[in-house]
């Protein structure tokens, strides 16, 4: 399969009413802030998915957001949130929502792994003051998209689901890696720019153009959590001098990675009723 192919299988899958329907509305109910009704169109639009309205309470209720366990209906989460985080939140799980539904393979493994990486993100975009921490977790749960659509599109990719060298499996498999058909997503999805560049550049953050720092964020929250919580899905296999590189890009002491294990032990209840 090659990558024209693979455009043409989320040319297909992505001209079926579901997704540019819920996210044409909410992309734009969400652009004319100054619309009184934006706010009751907002809600109306999420609350016609169980499923989605199900994820955004889940991500709104997170510790990193403040409000932990508070928020118990959608009225208060977009109030408590404000249209820009359920913009984007409504929009990763519309995308992730549909590809689940579309295989039935069990996804818990993808789950609990794309969760740890946003929370870990978000964590260290507080410690560095660098970046909004939901924006930042949002990134995390939306850097991987492009294995679910493999997993959606194949079976045969959950046997090569958890290889050191997936990237290569990927192109043998497909013409293309994950992150070149997570970018293919994100462009249909009419993701935000930045959540593009850390889609297509999360394995070479280096590389990153506008938004490295981001990049970098979600690039080492990845590598920790493939480390601290090495489980089947964990695809950051890189060395300690490629993790110290990325440190050092990004100007981190390398002492962080202890607060980050401490944090992550502190909060695997929520991310164990995130993901199931």
């Amino acid at each position: 399969m090659k990558l024209e192919h693979i455009k043409k299988a989320i040319e297909e899958m992505c001209s079926l009413p579901t997704i540019p329907a819920m996210i044409g509305k909410i992309s734009y109910v969400t652009k004319d802030l100054e619309d009184e009704n934006a706010f009751e169109k907002l809600h109306d639009i999420i609350s016609h998915d169980q499923a989605i309205a199900e994820r955004v309470l889940r991500i709104a209720n997170s510790p990193f957001f403040g409000h932990a366990g508070q928020i118990h209906n959608l009225r208060q989460a977009i109030m408590f949130l404000g249209f820009e985080n359920i913009r984007n939140i409504a929009l990763s799980m519309s995308i992730f929502s549909y590809f689940t539904r579309k295989t039935k393979i069990t996804l818990l493994h993808f789950w609990k792994h794309t969760y740890e990486v946003a929370l870990i993100s978000s964590r260290l975009a507080k410690q560095l003051g660098f970046l909004n921490e939901g924006v930042a977790f949002l990134e995390g749960l939306l850097h991987d998209i492009g294995r679910l659509f493999f997993l959606t599109i194949n079976g045969e990719y959950f046997k090569i689901f958890n290889e050191k060298k997936l990237l290569e499996y990927e192109v043998k498999l497909f013409g293309c890696n994950h992150c070149e058909a997570g970018m293919v997503i994100a462009e249909k999805g009419q993701l935000p720019e930045n959540f593009k560049e850390i889609i297509f550049y999360h394995h070479n953050p280096l590389d990153a153009k506008e938004y490295k720092m981001e990049v970098l964020i979600v690039s080492l929250a990845d590598a920790i959590i493939s480390r601290i919580s090495p489980c089947f899905g964990c695809d950051s296999h890189i060395s300690d001098d490629e993790l110290k590189k990325y440190l050092n890009s990004a100007n981190i002491d390398e002492n962080i990675l202890e607060d980050l294990v401490i944090f992550y032990n502190e909060n695997k209840e929520s991310i164990e009723v995130f993901y199931k």
